[in-house]
């Protein structure tokens, strides 16, 4: 008799251990079903503003009739009025005027071929001479000698002496200008030499 008890009881504690662990498995259940449900409600309030919305919407607009105006395109865009357009507050927009005409008449003149748009500017420098091999050939001009008030100034002469120098290196070359002759020491001390006689004479004695 106390082995039966004791098997019932054993058998008692099992069914025990079972019902509470279908009972946890129900109630984490049953919490994401609650989880599941709180999100539809969510979703469903969301869902109610957008249709208020978009009854708001639908009462602005109005309703199409197809005899009234063209047919509408596949875009989903509405068209836009052009720019010409103008539409006054408080007044009906009349679609049948044409809009205003734009005004492309020209208020200036066109120019002629023999105008000019802009004169021709002045040269800064005056140019200059270009100097070819007959030019530096030819025997040298006499410069015109500057009057009192203008003095030439140290630069032309330079340049004036260089092309001097330049020309009668070219004329020597050429054979067209004579050989320079040699200097002659014209000190005082040659010229009384050159006077003396090179080989002085004896003197003669004429007295009695």
């Amino acid at each position: 008799m106390p082995d039966v008890d004791r098997e019932l009881l054993q058998q008692a504690y099992k069914n025990i251990s079972d019902l509470k662990e279908d009972i946890r498995r129900l109630s984490d259940e049953l919490q994401t079903k609650e989880s599941l449900l709180s999100n539809y409600m969510d979703v469903a309030s969301v869902q109610s503003k957008e249709i208020t919305s978009l009854s708001t919407i639908l009462w602005d607009t109005v309703a199409w009739d197809p005899a009234a105006g063209p047919q509408l395109s596949s875009c989903s865009t509405p068209k836009q009025p052009p720019w010409t357009e103008v539409a006054v507050r408080g007044r009906k927009r009349d679609l049948t005027a044409s809009p205003p005409c734009l005004n492309l008449s020209n208020r200036f003149t066109a120019l002629s071929a023999d105008n000019l748009v802009h004169p021709v500017d002045p040269p800064v420098a005056p140019p200059r001479p270009v100097t070819t091999p007959a030019d530096s050939a030819a025997p040298p001009k006499s410069l015109p000698r500057p009057g009192p008030k203008q003095r030439p100034s140290s630069r032309s002469k330079t340049s004036a002496s260089r092309r001097r120098i330049l020309r009668e290196a070219v004329m020597r070359r050429s054979g067209a200008f004579p050989p320079p002759e040699p200097a002659i020491d014209t000190s005082p001390r040659d010229v009384a030499t050159a006077g003396a006689p090179a080989h002085p004479e004896p003197a003669v004695d004429t007295s009695p």
